[in-house]
């Protein structure tokens, strides 16, 4: 399978335990979706978290385009919206 490289950022750092907390938890529910992860790498102060994957592939699927906007499919069809406005202010960017 092909591998995939996650990126994470979070906003003010990341704990290092708290990140092992979570890879624990993507161990334990991998094999539903047919993947496995392999390693991560954290940098608490810049918040960045990088996950190598071995995935059949990338997962999320585009499930109708708009113009600001794009409905996807994550790996087990959950939709989810991506968007061109700011979180906080809600204007486009």
């Amino acid at each position: 399978m092909p591998l995939f490289m996650d990126v994470h950022n979070i906003e003010g750092g990341v704990a290092e335990a708290d990140v092992a907390g979570a890879h624990q938890a993507d161990l334990a529910t991998q094999g539903a979706y047919g993947v496995n992860y392999l390693r991560y790498w954290v940098d608490e102060e810049a918040g960045k978290i990088f996950c190598l994957v071995d995935a059949p592939d990338a997962g999320a699927r585009i499930i109708a385009p708009f113009p600001h906007w794009v409905t996807m499919a994550d790996p087990t069809g959950r939709p989810y919206c991506l968007t061109m406005r700011d979180p906080v202010t809600g204007k486009l960017r």
